[in-house]
């Protein structure tokens, strides 16, 4: 009988005597105390284990009522639900180490007043690790092997882990009801060679840590996000994939404003995204949303930020606002990319990703467009385009679409804000 049936039983009938009596009681024993048959014990084992993992009742949570293969479900099925960048990095690190939880809360992570794993777990949910937790661990894990508690090659894998992710600074921002992870990788920007593009960006992703930045448009239901500007139609005029390619893309790529990479940089932004497809297929058996895809690539070399917010004042004091999915720098380009699921995402939402280029040239004070370049990016393809093409050839294709439409190409509905011209709005945008 697995020892922890065992331990449930006594914890449920401790105040019978022959449990007070008994220091050691066999199997036999055990099923004539209670007179029950070996489903009913299991019965009773599942029902207690419920117990434990519902009501965090935290007189349980000692070491032997709270092993290793429990810690590490509730670590996955926190980030099959909510993915979060620490939640990943103490998974990791824990799979490396033969540690129970809660000596592995106390004597690694060490946060204070942090008594046992599940403490650990409640307070990831509310704060992010700061750069002196992360240096605390790198140090606990090197104490770690000096006693012989970690291999050397799990060590030199922590370490690596902690690496990638000990420059990254994160800060949890809202946009109208909804809550996401800005993060920007200091090390990157310090590694940028030219120092004019890294002191615009280093201040422009510092004062958006700080909170300075119109926090209050962001929140303002009547303000429309560059999301509305999509390539579809209504229900009667859609407007087919078959159409975007043929009539847009083929002749972007005739002109080399366009292009498709298959290898180089870029390439990574689908190598990465496939290798988390292929994580969370195995583990969870679904697909990852945007945030596992994001923090794996802000680890990268070359990535800057992720959810970088972006906002662009508009003529009759109006705003368009956005957040950019991936910001890159690479041979003096700023990198602006979005991740969509598919191709046929990519392509209908070419002017969105040309909207936050326009936003972001505004932000930096840029006067053109040559040290910008647009990245759209899928587990399968990766492709980039000049900036410029949203007022020239994009909006060249929705006239012609137009002239043969019963309706004007309206703009994705926004909240509250009234369906506009898809035209219009992007006329508002690049003026």
């Amino acid at each position: 009988m697995p020892q922890n049936v065992a331990l449930a039983l006594i914890f449920f009938f401790k105040d019978m005597k022959e449990i007070k009596l008994k220091k050691r009681l066999s199997i036999k024993e055990i099923s004539h105390i209670f007179g029950y048959p070996r489903k009913r014990v299991y019965t009773l084992y599942c029902f207690f284990k419920y117990i434990v993992q519902k009501f965090h009742d935290t007189r349980l949570f000692k070491i032997k009522f709270y092993p290793h293969k429990f810690f590490l479900q509730d670590l996955e099925e926190l980030l099959k639900k909510s993915y979060d960048l620490d939640y990943d990095l103490v998974f990791r690190l824990y799979t490396l180490t033969d540690l129970n939880p809660n000596t592995f809360t106390k004597e690694i992570i060490g946060y204070k007043h942090v008594n046992g794993a599940r403490t650990l777990l409640k307070r990831l949910r509310t704060r992010s690790f700061t750069n002196t937790s992360l240096l605390r661990i790198k140090q606990n894990f090197l104490k770690f092997r000096e006693k012989e508690l970690i291999s050397l090659s799990n060590l030199t894998k922590a370490l690596f882990l902690i690496e990638k992710v000990i420059h990254i600074k994160s800060v949890s921002l809202r946009h109208g009801s909804l809550e996401y992870k800005f993060r920007y990788n200091v090390r990157n920007i310090s590694d940028i060679k030219n120092s004019g593009l890294r002191n615009i960006l280093s201040k422009y992703l510092h004062n958006i840590m700080k909170g300075n930045y119109p926090k209050h448009i962001f929140n303002n239901s009547n303000i429309p996000s560059g999301s509305i500007l999509y390539l579809k139609g209504n229900r009667n005029e859609r407007i087919s994939f078959r159409t975007i390619r043929d009539r847009l893309i083929k002749k972007l790529e005739a002109t080399e404003r366009m292009k498709r990479h298959t290898s180089g940089f870029l390439n990574c932004f689908a190598h990465t995204t496939q290798k988390v497809y292929n994580e969370y297929a195995q583990k969870f058996g679904i697909k990852p949303k945007h945030e596992p895809i994001l923090s794996c690539l802000i680890r990268k070399r070359n990535i800057i930020g992720i959810e970088v917010p972006v906002w662009k004042q508009l003529a009759n004091n109006s705003y368009f606002i956005g957040h950019i999915d991936l910001l890159g720098v690479f041979e003096d380009k700023l990198i602006v990319a979005d991740y969509k699921p598919t191709e046929k995402e990519i392509f209908r939402s070419l002017p969105q990703i040309l909207a936050y280029a326009y936003m972001l040239k505004e932000r930096l004070g840029f006067q053109n467009f040559d040290k910008i370049l647009c990245v759209g990016f899928s587990k399968d393809v990766v492709w980039s385009f000049t900036p410029d093409i949203l007022e020239n050839e994009i909006l060249q294709f929705i006239e012609e679409l137009n002239s043969h439409r019963t309706i004007p190409l309206k703009s994705r509905r926004w909240k509250n804000i009234k369906i506009s011209e898809i035209h219009t709005d992007i006329k508002k945008l690049v003026v």
